[in-house]
């Protein structure tokens, strides 16, 4: 299928399409770990505003990350890109740790 859109799309949009196509995949590579931040957030008894200042400020860089992903075709706008994706799984990781210290002084 993918050599047949290549025949007849465009080459930049065919090259849309990849770049649409892998930050879908990259989405889905980060759901797990956004899920395991929330789940353990809530295990660990983190307040809900904060789960849910997380989960709102996370999905913001997603969006964001989203668009910087899909609308870059030159190299020097993707550190800007990849910035983006730093931010998001940093957010994941400091909740994960926020919830093992709750955690850790409730035992």
């Amino acid at each position: 299928m993918k050599a047949e859109l290549k025949k007849r799309l465009p080459a930049e949009t065919y090259a849309k399409y990849e770049r649409m196509e892998a930050c879908h995949a990259n989405g889905m590579e980060n759901l797990p770990l956004f899920m395991g931040a929330v789940i353990l957030g809530n295990m660990a008894g983190l307040p809900q505003g904060e789960l849910a200042s997380f989960s709102a400020s996370f999905l913001a860089v997603r969006v964001a990350y989203t668009a910087a992903y899909i609308t870059t075709s030159t190299q020097a706008p993707t550190l800007v890109r990849s910035g983006l994706w730093i931010a998001s799984v940093s957010m994941c990781f400091r909740t994960i740790i926020r919830a093992a210290g709750a955690m850790a002084t409730e035992v």
